[in-house]
Protein backbone atom coordinates (compact mmCIF):
# COMPACT_ATOMS: atom_id res chain seq x y z
CA UNK A 1 0.00 0.00 0.00
CA UNK A 2 1.40 3.12 -0.63
CA UNK A 3 1.74 5.92 1.34
CA UNK A 4 -1.19 8.24 0.02
CA UNK A 5 -3.89 5.15 0.49
CA UNK A 6 -2.63 4.81 3.91
CA UNK A 7 -3.49 8.11 4.47
CA UNK A 8 -6.56 7.78 3.14
CA UNK A 9 -7.68 4.83 5.05
CA UNK A 10 -6.40 6.98 8.41
CA UNK A 11 -8.66 10.24 7.51
CA UNK A 12 -11.67 7.93 7.19
CA UNK A 13 -11.19 5.84 10.31
CA UNK A 14 -10.47 9.84 12.70
CA UNK A 15 -14.02 10.63 10.79
CA UNK A 16 -16.27 7.58 12.15
CA UNK A 17 -14.31 7.36 15.27
CA UNK A 18 -15.93 11.44 15.62
CA UNK A 19 -19.02 10.95 14.28
CA UNK A 20 -19.37 7.57 16.50
CA UNK A 21 -18.35 9.36 20.02
CA UNK A 22 -20.34 12.15 19.13
CA UNK A 23 -23.50 10.77 17.48
CA UNK A 24 -23.26 7.00 18.12
CA UNK A 25 -24.33 4.08 15.89
CA UNK A 26 -26.45 6.81 13.92
CA UNK A 27 -23.77 8.64 12.88
CA UNK A 28 -21.01 6.68 13.05
CA UNK A 29 -22.24 4.19 10.33
CA UNK A 30 -23.14 6.33 7.62
CA UNK A 31 -19.70 8.38 8.03
CA UNK A 32 -17.59 4.75 7.97
CA UNK A 33 -19.89 4.31 4.51
CA UNK A 34 -19.08 7.32 2.87
CA UNK A 35 -15.48 7.26 3.51
CA UNK A 36 -15.23 3.74 2.34
CA UNK A 37 -17.09 5.09 -1.22
CA UNK A 38 -14.92 8.24 -1.40
CA UNK A 39 -11.77 5.84 -1.09
CA UNK A 40 -12.40 3.45 -3.46
CA UNK A 41 -13.79 6.49 -5.85
CA UNK A 42 -10.59 8.44 -5.63
CA UNK A 43 -8.59 5.40 -5.92
CA UNK A 44 -10.03 3.78 -8.75
CA UNK A 45 -10.90 6.63 -11.11
CA UNK A 46 -8.84 10.00 -10.12
CA UNK A 47 -5.88 7.62 -9.68
CA UNK A 48 -5.73 6.44 -13.36
CA UNK A 49 -6.78 9.65 -14.67
CA UNK A 50 -4.55 12.51 -12.84
CA UNK A 51 -0.74 11.67 -12.29
CA UNK A 52 0.33 12.19 -8.68
CA UNK A 53 3.33 13.70 -9.84
CA UNK A 54 4.74 16.10 -12.59
CA UNK A 55 7.59 15.46 -13.01
CA UNK A 56 9.20 15.29 -16.84
CA UNK A 57 9.39 11.79 -16.84
CA UNK A 58 5.41 10.80 -16.44
CA UNK A 59 4.31 14.12 -18.21
CA UNK A 60 6.66 14.50 -21.13
CA UNK A 61 5.95 12.07 -24.12
CA UNK A 62 7.70 8.97 -24.93
CA UNK A 63 8.97 10.84 -28.70
CA UNK A 64 10.74 13.62 -26.60
CA UNK A 65 12.08 11.67 -23.63
CA UNK A 66 15.56 10.33 -25.21
CA UNK A 67 16.45 13.59 -26.99
CA UNK A 68 15.65 15.59 -24.04
CA UNK A 69 17.81 13.49 -21.90
CA UNK A 70 20.79 13.63 -24.67
CA UNK A 71 20.39 17.42 -24.25
CA UNK A 72 21.02 18.09 -20.57
CA UNK A 73 24.53 18.57 -21.09
CA UNK A 74 24.12 21.54 -23.86
CA UNK A 75 22.42 24.37 -22.18
CA UNK A 76 22.72 26.19 -25.87
CA UNK A 77 20.96 23.54 -27.94
CA UNK A 78 18.32 23.25 -25.13
CA UNK A 79 17.76 26.93 -25.64
CA UNK A 80 16.88 26.83 -29.22
CA UNK A 81 13.57 25.79 -29.66
CA UNK A 82 14.34 25.95 -33.34
CA UNK A 83 17.51 23.16 -32.92
CA UNK A 84 14.62 20.43 -31.53
CA UNK A 85 12.08 21.30 -33.99
CA UNK A 86 15.06 20.25 -36.61
CA UNK A 87 16.30 17.28 -34.74
CA UNK A 88 12.81 15.46 -34.80
CA UNK A 89 11.45 16.58 -37.88
CA UNK A 90 13.56 16.17 -41.58
CA UNK A 91 13.51 19.88 -43.22
CA UNK A 92 14.35 19.14 -46.69
CA UNK A 93 15.78 22.25 -48.84
CA UNK A 94 13.67 23.58 -51.67
CA UNK A 95 14.22 22.50 -54.95
CA UNK A 96 15.89 24.53 -57.33
CA UNK A 97 13.75 26.48 -59.75
CA UNK A 98 13.64 25.50 -63.27
CA UNK A 99 13.38 28.46 -65.57
CA UNK A 100 13.12 28.11 -69.12
CA UNK A 101 15.33 29.90 -71.76
CA UNK A 102 13.65 33.29 -72.93
CA UNK A 103 12.44 32.19 -76.15
CA UNK A 104 14.11 35.30 -78.61
CA UNK A 105 11.13 37.38 -80.32
CA UNK A 106 12.06 37.23 -84.44
CA UNK A 107 12.84 40.24 -86.01
CA UNK A 108 10.54 42.01 -88.44
CA UNK A 109 10.96 43.41 -91.69
CA UNK A 110 8.65 45.50 -94.29
CA UNK A 111 7.59 44.29 -97.41
CA UNK A 112 7.53 46.86 -99.67
CA UNK A 113 6.08 46.37 -103.51
CA UNK A 114 6.14 48.35 -106.05
CA UNK A 115 2.84 48.44 -107.76
CA UNK A 116 4.28 49.98 -111.28
CA UNK A 117 3.22 53.67 -112.81
CA UNK A 118 0.64 55.30 -114.05
CA UNK A 119 -0.79 58.51 -115.67
CA UNK A 120 -3.45 60.81 -113.84
CA UNK A 121 -5.42 63.81 -114.31
CA UNK A 122 -4.42 66.27 -111.42
CA UNK A 123 -4.72 69.15 -109.67
CA UNK A 124 -1.97 71.36 -108.05
CA UNK A 125 -2.74 73.68 -105.07
CA UNK A 126 -0.60 77.18 -105.75
CA UNK A 127 0.80 78.27 -103.00
CA UNK A 128 -1.94 80.58 -101.62
CA UNK A 129 -3.96 77.16 -101.32
CA UNK A 130 -3.91 74.86 -98.20
CA UNK A 131 -3.36 72.18 -98.51
CA UNK A 132 -0.27 72.06 -100.18
CA UNK A 133 -0.04 69.17 -102.94
CA UNK A 134 -1.34 67.56 -106.06
CA UNK A 135 -4.39 65.61 -105.86
CA UNK A 136 -6.16 63.57 -108.39
CA UNK A 137 -8.79 65.25 -110.30
CA UNK A 138 -10.57 64.08 -113.40
CA UNK A 139 -10.81 68.01 -114.16
CA UNK A 140 -7.41 69.05 -113.39
CA UNK A 141 -5.17 71.21 -114.98
CA UNK A 142 -1.92 68.86 -115.44
CA UNK A 143 -1.32 65.20 -116.03
CA UNK A 144 1.16 63.20 -113.60
CA UNK A 145 2.77 60.34 -113.74
CA UNK A 146 2.82 58.32 -110.38
CA UNK A 147 4.67 55.53 -108.80
CA UNK A 148 2.41 53.45 -106.10
CA UNK A 149 4.00 51.60 -103.00
CA UNK A 150 2.41 49.50 -100.66
CA UNK A 151 3.33 47.32 -97.58
CA UNK A 152 2.11 43.90 -98.28
CA UNK A 153 1.33 41.45 -94.98
CA UNK A 154 2.79 38.07 -95.41
CA UNK A 155 1.36 34.23 -93.36
CA UNK A 156 3.05 33.56 -90.76
CA UNK A 157 5.62 36.44 -90.44
CA UNK A 158 5.00 39.73 -88.46
CA UNK A 159 5.99 43.15 -91.00
CA UNK A 160 7.33 46.06 -89.42
CA UNK A 161 5.12 48.77 -90.28
CA UNK A 162 6.55 51.71 -91.72
CA UNK A 163 6.39 55.72 -90.85
CA UNK A 164 7.15 58.63 -92.07
CA UNK A 165 8.38 57.86 -95.27
CA UNK A 166 10.15 60.16 -97.66
CA UNK A 167 11.22 59.89 -101.27
CA UNK A 168 13.75 60.70 -103.12
CA UNK A 169 14.10 60.71 -106.73
CA UNK A 170 17.43 60.88 -108.98
CA UNK A 171 16.55 61.81 -113.19
CA UNK A 172 18.65 61.07 -115.46
CA UNK A 173 18.86 61.44 -119.33
CA UNK A 174 19.77 58.88 -122.49
CA UNK A 175 23.25 59.07 -121.68
CA UNK A 176 22.42 57.92 -118.20
CA UNK A 177 23.80 61.14 -116.65
CA UNK A 178 22.39 62.43 -113.73
CA UNK A 179 19.88 65.52 -114.81
CA UNK A 180 18.67 66.02 -110.87
CA UNK A 181 17.97 64.50 -107.15
CA UNK A 182 15.54 66.02 -105.65
CA UNK A 183 14.34 64.79 -101.88
CA UNK A 184 10.29 65.62 -100.51
CA UNK A 185 8.58 65.08 -103.69
CA UNK A 186 4.91 65.12 -103.45
CA UNK A 187 2.80 62.43 -101.95
CA UNK A 188 -0.51 62.17 -104.25
CA UNK A 189 -3.14 63.42 -102.01
CA UNK A 190 -1.18 64.17 -99.18
CA UNK A 191 -0.04 67.95 -97.65
CA UNK A 192 3.16 66.66 -95.96
CA UNK A 193 6.18 65.12 -97.28
CA UNK A 194 6.03 61.59 -95.56
CA UNK A 195 3.88 58.83 -95.56
CA UNK A 196 3.20 55.77 -93.48
CA UNK A 197 2.81 52.19 -95.00
CA UNK A 198 1.25 49.91 -92.90
CA UNK A 199 0.78 46.25 -93.55
CA UNK A 200 -2.24 45.91 -95.81
CA UNK A 201 -2.73 49.07 -95.69
CA UNK A 202 -3.33 52.06 -98.77
CA UNK A 203 -1.45 52.17 -101.50
CA UNK A 204 0.26 55.45 -101.64
CA UNK A 205 1.52 57.26 -104.64
CA UNK A 206 4.50 59.29 -105.31
CA UNK A 207 4.28 61.85 -108.00
CA UNK A 208 7.53 61.43 -109.88
CA UNK A 209 6.64 64.04 -113.01
CA UNK A 210 4.23 66.47 -113.83
CA UNK A 211 3.29 67.97 -117.57
CA UNK A 212 0.82 70.88 -117.54
CA UNK A 213 0.97 74.09 -119.90
CA UNK A 214 3.54 73.43 -122.28
CA UNK A 215 6.26 71.91 -118.77
CA UNK A 216 7.59 69.34 -117.48
CA UNK A 217 8.47 69.84 -114.28
CA UNK A 218 8.38 67.66 -110.68
CA UNK A 219 7.00 69.36 -107.81
CA UNK A 220 8.56 68.62 -104.56
CA UNK A 221 8.26 70.17 -101.09
CA UNK A 222 10.68 72.58 -99.19
CA UNK A 223 11.08 73.08 -95.55
CA UNK A 224 11.16 76.32 -94.50
CA UNK A 225 11.67 78.17 -90.99
CA UNK A 226 8.24 78.51 -90.82
CA UNK A 227 7.28 81.38 -87.74
CA UNK A 228 6.74 80.90 -83.97
CA UNK A 229 4.62 78.03 -84.30
CA UNK A 230 7.36 75.76 -85.96
CA UNK A 231 8.73 75.32 -89.63
CA UNK A 232 6.78 75.58 -92.68
CA UNK A 233 6.48 73.33 -96.18
CA UNK A 234 6.52 74.96 -99.43
CA UNK A 235 6.00 74.02 -102.75
CA UNK A 236 8.43 74.44 -105.23
CA UNK A 237 9.32 72.97 -108.43
CA UNK A 238 12.21 71.48 -110.75
CA UNK A 239 11.37 72.31 -114.69
CA UNK A 240 13.38 70.21 -117.05
CA UNK A 241 14.49 71.04 -120.24
CA UNK A 242 14.01 67.81 -122.23
CA UNK A 243 12.29 64.42 -120.91
CA UNK A 244 14.17 62.42 -118.60
CA UNK A 245 14.95 58.51 -119.07
CA UNK A 246 14.73 57.22 -115.91
CA UNK A 247 13.94 57.93 -112.69
CA UNK A 248 15.19 56.36 -109.63
CA UNK A 249 12.47 56.08 -106.89
CA UNK A 250 13.85 55.80 -103.33
CA UNK A 251 12.38 55.24 -100.07
CA UNK A 252 13.92 56.67 -97.06
CA UNK A 253 13.12 55.71 -93.30
CA UNK A 254 12.85 58.61 -90.96
CA UNK A 255 16.63 58.46 -90.05
CA UNK A 256 17.11 58.91 -93.55
CA UNK A 257 18.90 55.67 -94.67
CA UNK A 258 17.85 54.01 -97.90
CA UNK A 259 14.93 51.11 -97.05
CA UNK A 260 13.46 50.68 -100.83
CA UNK A 261 14.50 51.52 -104.44
CA UNK A 262 13.29 51.53 -107.96
CA UNK A 263 14.21 52.63 -111.04
CA UNK A 264 11.35 53.66 -113.69
CA UNK A 265 11.31 53.81 -117.17
CA UNK A 266 10.22 57.08 -118.53
CA UNK A 267 8.90 57.17 -122.40
CA UNK A 268 8.29 60.15 -124.75
CA UNK A 269 4.48 59.19 -125.01
CA UNK A 270 3.27 58.66 -121.47
CA UNK A 271 2.97 62.21 -121.12
CA UNK A 272 1.95 63.03 -124.76
CA UNK A 273 5.46 64.73 -125.02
Amino acid sequence: MKKSDTLAVLAGLVITGVGWRFGGPQWGIPLAVAAAISFLLVHTFWKDKIPLSTSPSQTMPDCFKKQSIENVGNPIQNANPIAKIEQHFHVSPPEPRITRAAIPTPPRYPNVVFCGVREIVAHMNEASEEPLGVFEYSGGEIKALVASFRNDALAGRDVEPLYGLRAQVIYRDKQDSEITSLSGLHWLGEASDTVDLVPSGQIHSLVVLVSGNKLLFAPWKKHTRGNWMGSGLDNVSFHFKQLPSTALARLLRENGSLLYEVEIAIKWDILGA
